[in-house]
């Protein structure tokens, strides 16, 4: 093995050495208070690859949706994926017929294969169609969304104006009186 930390196996830190060496089977009553803490390396190695990382904070808000609504995107992309099917259907349909009319390699095929080469449309316009429907639902909730932040920040626009426009004619009142 290299002496190289770059070249090192993921296994062979100390760390991962002695976790392996403690480690108790499945269903064991682990005492984590009793054992010792575990030494922290002080080499710039990268962490095993099972360990968790920090995750990122989510940035943008996120709308938490009731069991109805959730049950009305489903409708309706299901509603939308089905005349993707159709769709497909139609299409593969009338490339299939061409291809048996005109393709002594696509006669010669089985029975199991043409189906799969017709199936191949309708799954591909099932997902294209559907998903363009979840995307404009995503697209719905967003405009909804900034309709709602932007009501917000033009209320404390003028929120803030209010207040501005009344110290500035309160100063006018207090220096004009004095």
């Amino acid at each position: 093995m290299c002496a190289s930390p770059l070249h090192q196996h993921p296994f062979s830190s100390q760390r991962q050495r002695q976790a392996t060496k403690q480690s108790k089977p499945i269903g064991s009553i682990s005492h984590t208070a009793t054992q010792p803490p575990q030494p922290q390396s002080t080499t710039n190695q990268p962490p095993p690859f099972f360990e968790p990382r920090p995750s990122k904070q989510a940035t943008s808000a996120m709308k938490v949706v009731d069991e109805e609504h959730l049950e009305s995107v489903v409708g309706r992309s299901f509603k939308r994926a089905m005349e993707g099917a159709a769709w497909g259907v139609g299409i593969g349909g009338l490339a299939a017929l061409a291809l048996n009319k005109f393709s002594p390699w696509y006669r010669r095929l089985t029975p199991a294969l043409k189906a799969y080469s017709l199936l191949v449309p309708v799954i591909g316009g099932m997902m294209i169609i559907g998903e363009g429907e979840l995307v404009a639902i995503e697209r719905e909730h967003h405009r909804q969304h900034h309709k709602e932040q932007m009501q917000k920040r033009m209320e404390e626009f003028r929120r803030l104006d209010a207040e501005t426009h009344a110290a500035r004619q309160q100063a006018a009142n207090a220096s004009s009186s004095s």
